[in-house]
């Protein structure tokens, strides 16, 4: 597998294929949370769009009248294409906002020629947009919090998404037996806010699932800092530039010096290491980042919700890279090394790719990524990125699809490993088992 483009095989592994520990150090929890409840509504309520300063603090202190209104013109900007009329209290109780925020959806539907005659509060409860702590009791009259606000938000906004028959599609498939089911999501590892909202259907089927898995479990990435580290680096007195040709390793020096990294340090990176830094500068430029990517999306869902089970590990894909052929790991970080001086035709092969999986496009996206190996070091990369972890993934999928515990999976895997002749869902259909488009 390569990219047509002439993009490094590398970056494409990082997009759909392994889930790069370099991605993960990105993520930093902010000085303050909302309660455990809330953090993930609060976290996509920026996503979509929501970036107001005053809301992302002290989240368990009652929410102002300024700051419902603040979200109730997001939201009229984005479904409505215009400011929405303030509402004007003194005080805003869960009730308050909750019956506002249903005049609002009237008036969207009504736009789209529906029209809503329910109540408020059952509307909003039937839709899982306000639960309240049990099915009778709703503290309608309690101030409302920021952190519920933003969770409102967050909900209003899928809930129209949906209604307006959008949401994005996706690599997705459903397999099952007699007795287990699971649900295969190919995954782009990096992304952008635009991805979001997922399709409900991908978000069904990971409500009906017992477990979550996933190629490594990027949100306890810590755990193995110290073995990423000696892994990462050369060991004894040898340096990156003793391996590396001159004007790659100048090319090298120049691209990384906006880290801000010494010679000491990016001296003794070992060259796939270096190629993942390098591969993490090419997505953001293009304003992708690990953060929108579709494995933390459901990590950060699922964690304290969901068991959370690992196909390979962070070690694993750590040793992977590692034990690439020196020839390999120079030769991806030439290429690219010669992406970053072409960055509008990175920018633009990335967008392609998005494009495709949000559309669920998956023979699009076969096409952009795929093609026969031609020479040694793309039959290494085919070998160990795909061929062999294909087959691994596959047989822990089946395991899952036999077990005697009557469990349902909600798997989470690089895009390219559903692809091909080789990939899990080909080879699933050949072990006959029916796999569908849900």
């Amino acid at each position: 597998m390569k990219w047509k483009a002439g993009i490094s095989s590398l970056l494409i592994s990082s997009l759909l294929g392994a889930g790069t520990t370099i991605f993960a150090a990105e993520t930093a929890p902010p000085a303050e949370l909302p309660q455990a409840w809330a953090q993930h509504e609060v976290s996509m309520s920026t996503v979509y769009g929501l970036k107001s300063p005053q809301l992302f603090n002290k989240y368990t202190s009652p929410a102002t009248v300024s700051d419902f209104n603040v979200i109730l013109n997001y939201l009229s900007w984005k479904f409505a294409g215009g400011k929405a009329a303030p509402v004007s209290l003194t005080k805003l109780s869960r009730n308050d906002a909750l019956q506002a925020l249903y005049q609002f959806i009237q008036k969207i539907h009504e736009k789209n020629g529906q029209l809503l005659t329910a109540k408020a509060v059952p509307y909003l409860h039937e839709h899982k947009i306000y639960v309240g702590s049990n099915s009778t009791s709703y503290n309608l009259n309690t101030p409302i919090t920021k952190q519920e606000l933003l969770t409102l938000y967050t909900r209003v906004y899928e809930h129209l998404t949906y209604s307006n028959g959008q949401g994005t599609k996706g690599m997705y498939w459903k397999v099952s037996d007699e007795d287990n089911t699971v649900y295969l999501l190919g995954s782009i590892h990096v992304g952008d806010g635009s991805i979001y909202p997922l399709s409900e259907v991908i978000r069904d089927g990971y409500a009906d699932a017992e477990v979550i898995a996933v190629e490594a479990n990027m949100l306890q990435i810590q755990n193995d800092a110290e073995y990423i580290q000696k892994k990462s680096m050369f060991e004894g007195d040898t340096t990156i530039d003793q391996v590396l040709p001159k004007e790659t390793y100048d090319a090298y020096v120049k691209a990384i010096a906006p880290l801000g990294l010494t010679p000491e340090v990016y001296n003794k990176f070992e060259p796939w290491y270096a190629a993942l830094i390098m591969q993490s500068i090419h997505a953001g430029k293009a304003d992708y980042s690990a953060n929108y990517g579709i494995d933390l999306y459901f990590l950060s869902m699922a964690t304290g919700k969901k068991p959370i089970v690992e196909l390979e590990g962070a070690r694993f894909q750590i040793d992977m890279f590692d034990n690439f052929s020196q020839e390999l790991q120079v030769k991806n970080l030439q290429g690219l090394l010669e992406n970053h001086e072409q960055p509008e035709q990175t920018a633009d092969v990335m967008k392609q790719l998005m494009t495709a999986w949000k559309a669920g496009d998956d023979a699009t996206l076969e096409k952009l990524v795929l093609i026969e190996p031609k020479d040694a070091v793309a039959a290494e990369i085919n070998d160990k990125i795909w061929l062999t972890r294909n087959a691994n993934m596959t047989a822990k999928i089946t395991k899952m699809l036999t077990d005697d515990q009557e469990k349902d999976y909600f798997v989470v895997v690089g895009a390219g490993h559903m692809l091909n002749e080789s990939g899990i869902v080909n080879q699933l259909k050949k072990q006959g088992y029916t796999v569908e488009k849900p």
